[in-house]
C-alpha cells in the first residue's frame, strides 16, 4: 500500500483568503455608516413630512386662531390688523400656532446649503424656523396662544433630533387682500328684523345706546330728506324695547308707545317712497321684484333700479317696521293691562312684514357689498357679504398718516366704488373713536385700474414651497444666548403711538415664553398680567428686553442655560430633506370652518 496523500491549503493560500475576508469585512464596516446615515436621513424626512402636514392643515383652516386684534383705526395707516393677519404661510410661521419658532439669524447665517439656498432666503428677508420643543397640537392647543410660559414644561418634549429640522418658505408671496378697510371694519352685522340702533342724545355715556345707525341717519350718510331723518328719530325715540338696554321704564313700554313707534315707522316708509300693499293698520312693504323676470326688471341693471340695488335707508326702514309688527304679537311685553289681545290678523301682519324685511335684506346684501349704509343680516351670513379691498402698491408712493406719527401707508383700492360710507364705530378704551369720515375719504386710491385681486392668473404665480433641512444648530456654543429676532412690528401689541390695540397675550414674539428674563439666564420671562391695558411693567426696558429675546431663550426647554461644544465661528453644513409645493392664497379664507 502506497503513502497516503492529504489535501491542505498552503500558507500562501491562507494569506490570500485572509486578505479577501479582511477586504470584505472592511467594506462592510465602511458601508455601515453610509447605511446608518441613510436611515437617519429617512427618519428625519419622515419627521419633516409629518410636520409639513401639520403646518399645511393649520394654514388651510387658521381663521379660528386670530381674533383678538384692532380692527378699526381713526386713520389709514394706524391699524395694526392689516399686517397682523397672517395670510402668507411664512407670516403665519411667526406665530406659535404652527408649533414653529424662528431660528436666530446669527445662527442661521452659519449654515451652508446646496446652492446657498439658506443664505438667499435670509437675504430676501425670510427666516429659518425650527420645531418648538413643546409638542403643541397645532393651531388649537390651549397653550398655542401662549397665555403663560409653562407650555414647554407641561407637554411631552419631542426627540432632540427632530429639533434639528429647519423649515423655510421660498418664492415670492402675492400681494394679499385686506381683511377690512383700515378705518371701518365693514361689513357691520345686525339681525333682521330689529329696532333702530341709536345713541341716546341725553345719555351719550351709555355704551349700550351708542349705535352707529344714529349717526348714519342724523349726519347725512344716507342722503335722505330732513323729513325722513325726523321720522327716523321719532321711531328711535319711541321704540318700546329700551328695557333691553337697561331701561325698564313702564311708560316707555306701554301699548301707546308701540302705536307711536309704528306710526313713525310707517311715516318713514312713506317719506322714503317705499311701495306698500294693503290698508291701514296692516300696510306691508311690497316684496322686491323677481330678478329673473326680465320684463319687470329689464337688463342691463342700473344703479337706480330699487328692486336690484335697494337704497340702505329703504332696507333699514322696512327692518324697523317689521320689528314693530312682530312686537305687537307679544302683548306681555308692554307691561300694560290695557294692551288688546293679539288677533290672527296681527300675527299674519307680522309674518308678512318679516318676509318683506328678509327679502329686501337679502337683495341688498347680495347685489352690492360695496354699499355700506345698512348692516348685513347676521341671520343670513355669507362670504359674499365681504368687499374685496387691497392696497394700491403700483404707485409706490406711500402716503403719510396725518397724525404726525411719521407713519406711512398705501391707499386703499376697492373692486367697485364704495357708497354710503359713515364713520367707524370703534372704541378707544372706554370712549367712542373720533369721527373719522375725513380719514376714510382720504384713504381711497384714484387708480381703479390697479385693482388686480380678480385678475386671471397662472398656477405658477400662486406656487410657493416649504423647504426642509437638518443641521445640529444646538451644538453651537451660543445656541441659547443668541438674541432672538429680528421681528416684524406686527408681533407687537401696540401701535406706533404707544397705544395698546391688542391684548398682549394675542400679539407677541413667537418664542417669548422661552426667552431669558436677563443676562443671568437663570429664569424665563414672567407671564404678562391678564390686563386689557397690558402688564404693569410693560413700559420698562428690562421687561421689553426679555420679552423680545435680547438675552436669548431656553431653546431646548429644559429649564437651564446650555452651551454647545462648537464655537460661534464654526460653520455647519445643512442637509437637504425635502421640498413641498403649496398654494399661496391672496384672500383670508379657510378650507373648512
Amino acid at each position: 500500500m502506497g503513502p497516503v496523500t492529504r489535501a491542505a491549503f498552503t500558507l500562501f493560500e491562507i494569506a490570500v483568503a485572509a486578505a479577501i475576508m479582511t477586504i470584505a469585512v472592511l467594506s462592510v464596516i465602511l458601508v455601515l455608516p453610509v447605511g446608518l446615515k441613510a436611515q437617519q436621513q429617512a427618519r428625519l424626512q419622515i419627521y419633516a413630512g409629518c410636520k409639513v402636514l401639520d403646518i399645511i392643515d393649520a394654514f388651510a383652516q387658521h381663521d379660528h386662531t386670530f381674533s383678538n386684534h384692532q380692527i378699526e383705526a381713526e386713520l389709514n395707516g394706524q391699524n395694526t390688523l392689516m399686517h397682523q393677519w397672517p395670510v402668507d404661510l411664512d407670516r403665519m410661521m411667526m406665530t406659535p400656532v404652527l408649533g414653529l419658532l424662528p431660528l436666530p439669524d446669527a445662527l442661521a447665517r452659519r449654515l451652508d446649503s446646496d446652492g446657498d439656498e439658506i443664505a438667499r432666503v435670509l437675504d430676501d428677508g425670510g427666516r429659518l424656523f425650527y420645531a418648538s420643543p413643546a409638542a403643541y397640537e397645532v393651531g388649537y392647543h390651549p397653550r398655542a396662544a401662549a397665555r403663560d410660559n409653562t407650555a414647554a414644561d407641561s407637554e411631552r418634549l419631542m426627540p432632540a433630533e427632530a429639533r434639528c429640522i429647519l423649515f423655510a418658505v421660498v418664492g415670492p408671496a402675492q400681494q394679499n387682500a385686506l381683511p377690512n378697510h383700515p378705518c371701518i371694519a365693514w361689513p357691520y352685522g345686525g339681525y333682521y328684523p330689529a329696532p333702530p340702533a341709536m345713541r341716546d342724545p341725553n345719555n351719550p355715556g351709555n355704551r349700550w345706546e351708542m349705535g352707529w345707525e344714529y349717526d348714519v341717519w342724523n349726519e347725512g350718510y344716507l342722503g335722505v330728506s330732513a323729513a325722513a331723518v325726523d321720522a327716523f328719530n321719532d321711531a328711535a325715540r319711541e321704540y318700546p324695547s329700551l328695557k333691553y338696554s337697561g331701561h325698564s321704564l313702564a311708560p316707555r313700554n306701554s301699548y301707546a308707545t308701540w302705536e307711536r313707534y309704528m306710526a313713525a315707522c310707517l311715516a318713514l316708509c312713506d317719506e322714503l317712497g317705499v311701495a306698500m300693499v294693503g290698508a291701514d293698520p296692516y300696510r306691508v312693504p311690497a316684496l322686491p321684484a323677481d330678478l329673473t323676470d326680465v320684463v319687470a326688471v329689464p337688463k342691463p341693471w342700473m344703479a337706480t333700479q330699487i328692486d336690484v340695488y335697494p337704497p340702505p335707508a329703504h332696507v333699514l326702514a322696512v327692518r324697523y317696521l317689521a320689528f314693530g309688527a312682530m312686537a305687537r304679537t307679544n302683548n306681555k311685553m308692554w307691561m300694560d293691562p290695557a294692551a288688546p289681545d293679539v288677533t290672527p290678523a296681527d300675527e299674519q301682519y307680522a309674518r308678512d312684514c318679516e318676509e318683506s324685511c328678509m327679502r329686501w335684506a337679502r337683495r341688498y346684501a347680495s347685489t352690492n357689498p360695496y354699499d355700506w349704509g345698512a348692516a348685513r343680516p347676521l341671520n343670513r351670513c355669507s362670504a359674499f357679504d365681504f368687499p374685496l379691498l387691497q392696497h394700491d402698491l403700483e404707485t409706490f408712493v406711500p402716503t403719510a398718516v396725518a397724525d404726525g406719527s411719521g407713519d406711512k401707508t398705501w391707499l386703499v383700492l376697492p373692486s367697485r366704488p364704495v357708497s354710503s360710507v359713515g364713520r367707524a364705530f370703534g372704541m378707544y378704551g372706554t370712549g367712542l373713536m373720533p369721527d373719522n369720515r375725513a380719514g376714510i375719504a382720504a384713504s381711497w386710491s384714484p387708480n381703479a385700474g390697479h385693482f388686480n385681486l380678480c385678475d386671471r392668473f397662472d398656477a405658477a404665480e400662486r406656487a410657493r414651497q416649504i423647504v426642509c433641512w437638518s443641521a445640529d444648530w444646538t451644538s453651537f456654543d451660543d445656541f441659547e444666548s443668541a438674541q432672538s429676532g429680528p421681528y416684524d412690528a406686527s408681533v407687537a401689541f401696540m401701535d406706533s403711538r404707544g397705544k395698546y390695540v391688542s391684548a398682549e397675550r394675542a400679539q407677541f414674539p413667537p418664542d417669548w415664553q422661552l426667552s431669558w428674563s436677563d443676562d443671568s439666564r437663570s429664569a424665563r420671562v414672567a407671564p404678562p398680567a391678564d390686563d386689557p391695558n397690558g402688564p404693569a411693567d410693560a413700559g420698562s426696558a428690562a421687561y421689553r428686553a426679555g420679552f423680545f429675546g435680547v438675552h436669548g431663550a431656553d431653546r431646548n426647554a429644559n429649564g437651564r442655560f446650555d452651551r454647545g461644544p462648537l464655537p460661534a465661528a464654526t460653520r455647519l453644513r445643512a442637509t437637504f430633506l425635502g421640498r413641498y409645493a403649496f398654494y399661496d392664497r391672496r384672500i383670508i379664507c379657510a378650507l373648512r370652518n
